[in-house]
């Protein structure tokens, strides 16, 4: 399973982003502010930035997915890390 077309155009701004250093409440609020929102139109939130995360880096390092899973509410106040699925 790829990731699709729209992903593929949203993706390098995510990954960029998320390579600056910000959280993903920081990604999702800049995605809102550049008016690049969901392809369902609705406005970035940090889960769906994780998601969107995550699953690329699965689809690139299937063997590491638990250790893809750090960004998954990294920074986001409020959440807990998760486990690693790789044990």
């Amino acid at each position: 399973m790829a990731p699709n077309a729209f992903h593929a155009d949203v993706l390098p701004d995510l990954i960029e982003l998320r390579e600056d250093g910000l959280t993903l409440a920081e990604i999702a609020e800049t995605m809102n502010d550049r008016n690049q929102f969901q392809r369902n139109g609705k406005p970035w939130n940090a889960v769906q930035v994780s998601r969107v995360l995550a699953k690329v880096l699965t689809l690139r390092h299937p063997a590491g997915y638990g250790d893809a899973l750090h960004l998954k509410n990294s920074g986001t106040p409020g959440f807990e890390q998760r486990r690693s699925r790789v044990d």
